[in-house]
């Protein structure tokens, strides 16, 4: 099956950043675990290196996006970077992403998910290879995803 350069070169991007208090302020488990928003200058550096045939979707893991522009969630005074989020609702989140996969899938381009998170999660577990199972381009060996984790 043939498919055209433009769709072989695009890469469909989901940042799903951890936006829960824990990043900001410290918990009693330890010290925040990025004040200085590295999460927000990683995303942006990255954003810096792709071209207009990459697609890119920011996922706020305590809420829905409220459709904002992606510049503006990536503010040091947006959504994200406040990290006043109640909780880190990991197992939520990735049942969303997988969605959210599911339905920007189309053969043939690669979907990549970059996942920037302290770990605290709290709202249950997912069992990764069934959750894989679920993603349409894993099942065509066009998927990967990254786990960054802040201590």
């Amino acid at each position: 099956m043939e498919h055209s350069s433009a769709q072989a070169r695009t890469t469909q991007y989901i940042f799903v950043i951890d936006d829960s208090g824990s990043m900001r302020v410290r918990t009693g488990e330890g010290p925040a675990a990025d004040p200085q928003r590295l999460a927000i200058f990683a995303t942006r550096s990255l954003l810096s290196t792709f071209d207009e045939r990459d697609e890119v979707t920011v996922v706020r893991l305590n809420g829905p996006a409220d459709h904002e522009a992606v510049t503006r969630m990536l503010t040091l005074d947006g959504p994200i970077a406040e990290y006043a989020g109640k909780r880190t609702p990991c197992a939520a989140a990735l049942r969303a992403v997988q969605q959210e996969l599911n339905q920007a899938h189309r053969p043939h381009v690669n979907q990549v998910v970059l996942f920037l998170t302290d770990g605290e999660c709290n709202d249950g577990t997912i069992n990764p290879q069934n959750w894989l199972q679920g993603v349409n381009s894993h099942q065509e060996g066009l998927f990967q995803f990254y786990l960054l984790r802040w201590a």
